[in-house]
């Protein structure tokens, strides 16, 4: 460093500059008298170097009132890198102010992020060492850059950016930080301990970013920073925790869906100011998961595509987005350079455990990953240990809710695991121990049926994506049963529900895998789809299968399947045949007392057959139903 006395000496009074460097010179002979011949090498450089950054810096002083932009900026003692605010007067008493420190300008707008802002700014405040993690693409780094130009000032000595995104080299972070902040440093020998001790004094703000691949490095100079320089604070971005004593982890969540908007609509090129055209944009923000990298990827494809057309070719997202600029490290400029990168980190476990979690759809418990996951390489513990990984490298989100941890992929980092899943050729396997993972949660649920149908619905609702999931999955393999057998388990929720279309669509690809077969499960899956069918779209064509299938439960033993049949098939004679109504009802009494159920009824009522006449047949061409006209509902 440049003693202080010297440096104030030469800001003040330029003419002294000389004197200033024969001090310099004369403080490095004295050293050099009791030195070896290894230490004076190292003097000698310490010396030019200190003769070349005063002379700079000298210049930069006289030439910046014309305009000469941040020349004074190479060499200024205090000030190595900081941006040029306008004319500055070669008298002008610059120690008195605080540094603005080397923070990195912005070439695009930055858009929203005031939330963030607000609760970065506060959590800096009483803590000395914040990480905001994410994945890659999140906008991590944008973020500490507008958070430290905000609050810089609070550091009477600046805020202080280090690039780490293209440093291969450990040992070289000490190095990396002292050219930053103008500190000296004679070799790699003990290099943090000296730079700690020019620092020691210092009130900063220290931004490392892009710490990821260096984090033992990283933690290990942040440690000693934090140690020896009582007034420094750290502000670190990296895709993974340093996992230091006392940090305090930030992650950076995506975009709001209106700033999500802003950003794309910003970088993109003459937009049509058309509904369609605005409800696109949405599509593109929802199915990028609202990522500032994968967003500005797409909008630089508004020139050539509309829209329209580029929500139409997000399924090959990494194929598309694929043109971000150079003048950033090659892992920004694409999306799937950013997802390799983050992948390239992982342990080999790691990865086997991420690619097959790609399968889950919309989350899932540890129950679930353990259950589909651990074969081939995976035990349970490994898969509980590989998901904590996961989370900490932003490769995974975990949400709890109820007291229940669920995990969950962005749709963007899923559809980079998938991708991997297929290369890895274990994508048949997984799915197949997926749909057998869910259709046992279906089925141990189904008692619930009889007890609470509210805590059945609750527990298919929540893993609803993941049982649709199975079900197609189940229902385009050679062997259809458990598909058709998982389908039919979600009868009453499609009947319930506001899915029914959905609800018919898939049993009836069900029904039909099984047409011509004769059997109990044949059964099921004719019985459920009369039942959804008969709030969807009520033609006849349930009755027909409810028909059918109560017969075929019958002949193979199947009696609860068959009396629910047997009521859709008098719901479908209403307003057809009321004596048939009256016989179907009777039957169904009767098999329900065999069963040992008691019937229902209002206190006071009799049951039909009990003294009371049957109903009068309808008039041919009339609708009779319920109170208020309203279809029945056959009994859960």
């Amino acid at each position: 460093m440049v003693p202080g006395g010297v440096a104030d000496r030469v800001r003040h009074d330029p003419p002294h500059v000389v004197l200033a460097a024969q001090a310099g010179h004369a403080s490095v002979e004295g050293q050099r008298e009791a030195a070896d011949d290894r230490t004076v090498g190292a003097l000698r450089c310490h010396e030019c170097f200190l003769l070349v950054r005063t002379e700079l810096w000298l210049i930069g002083e006289i030439l910046r009132p014309v305009g000469a932009g941040n020349i004074g900026q190479v060499g200024d003692p205090a000030a190595v890198g900081v941006a040029s605010s306008g004319h500055v007067p070669v008298e002008r008493d610059v120690s008195a102010e605080p540094w603005t420190g080397s923070l990195p300008a912005e070439l695009t707008s930055f858009v929203g992020r005031r939330a963030e802002l607000h609760s970065i700014r506060t959590t800096l405040s009483a803590a000395r060492l914040v990480t905001l993690t994410g994945p890659g693409g999140c906008g991590k780094s944008r973020l500490a850059g507008r958070a430290a130009r905000q609050q810089g000032g609070q550091w009477r000595d600046g805020a202080w950016w280090v690039d780490l995104s293209y440093e291969t080299d450990p040992a070289g972070l000490p190095g990396r930080l002292a050219a930053v902040v103008g500190a000296l440093l004679v070799s790699e020998v003990d290099a943090t301990p000296s730079l700690v001790r020019q620092l020691a004094d210092r009130h900063l703000l220290v931004v490392l970013d892009n710490c990821e691949h260096l984090l033992p490095a990283a933690g290990d100079l942040v440690g000693a920073l934090l140690r020896g320089c009582p007034h420094a604070t750290v502000l670190a971005t990296s895709r993974e925790p340093l996992g230091m004593p006392g940090e305090v982890v930030w992650r950076v969540p995506p975009l709001d869906s209106h700033d999500a908007v802003t950003l794309f609509t910003d970088r993109g090129e003459s937009l049509p100011a058309t509904d369609e055209a605005a409800a696109a944009v949405r599509r593109i923000c929802e199915r990028l998961d609202r990522m500032p990298l994968a967003l500005e990827l797409a909008a630089a494809w508004t020139g050539t595509l509309s829209p329209q057309e580029i929500v139409a070719e997000l399924d090959d997202r990494f194929g598309m987005l694929v043109t971000g600029p150079r003048s950033v490290p090659p892992r920004h400029r694409t999306l799937e350079a950013s997802m390799a990168w983050s992948h390239g980190l992982l342990l080999e476990p790691d990865r086997i455990l991420f690619r097959r979690l790609s399968v889950f759809q919309a989350g899932f418990t540890r129950q679930a990953a353990q259950s589909v996951c651990a074969f081939a390489g995976l035990d349970n513990a490994a898969i509980l240990a590989g998901l904590r990984r996961l989370i900490d490298k932003s490769m995974l989100i975990a949400e709890t809710r109820e007291g229940v941890a669920r995990y969950r992929m962005l749709e963007t980092v899923r559809h980079y695991a998938a991708e991997r899943l297929a290369d890895a050729g274990e994508h048949a396997a997984v799915q197949r121990r997926h749909l057998t993972t869910y259709l046992a949660l279906a089925e141990a649920a189904a008692p619930l049926l009889d007890t609470d149908k509210d805590a059945w619905r609750a527990t298919i609702h929540v893993d609803y994506a993941n049982i649709r999931a199975a079900i197609e999955c189940g229902l385009s393999l050679d062997d259809t049963d458990a598909g058709r057998r998982l389908a039919a388990s979600l009868a009453w929720l499609w009947h319930l529900e506001g899915r029914r279309a959905e609800g018919l669509g898939l049993l009836g690809l069900a029904a039909e895998q099984g047409n011509g077969e004769h059997s109990a499960l044949q059964a099921c899956v004719l019985t459920g789809l009369a039942l959804v069918a008969d709030t969807t779209h009520p033609t006849g064509y349930e009755f027909d299968a409810a028909e059918a299938a109560r017969d075929m439960a019958l002949a193979h033993g199947d009696r609860r399947t068959a009396r629910l049949a047997g009521q859709l098939v008098t719901i479908g004679l209403l307003g057809r045949d009321l004596d048939a109504v009256y016989t179907e009802s009777a039957r169904s009494h009767e098999e329900a007392t065999e069963a040992g159920g008691r019937p229902r009824r209002r206190r006071g009522a009799r049951p039909h057959g009990a003294g009371v006449p049957p109903p009068r047949r309808a008039p041919e061409g009339a609708f009779v139903a319920g109170p208020g006209n309203r279809r029945a509902h056959p009994a859960g």
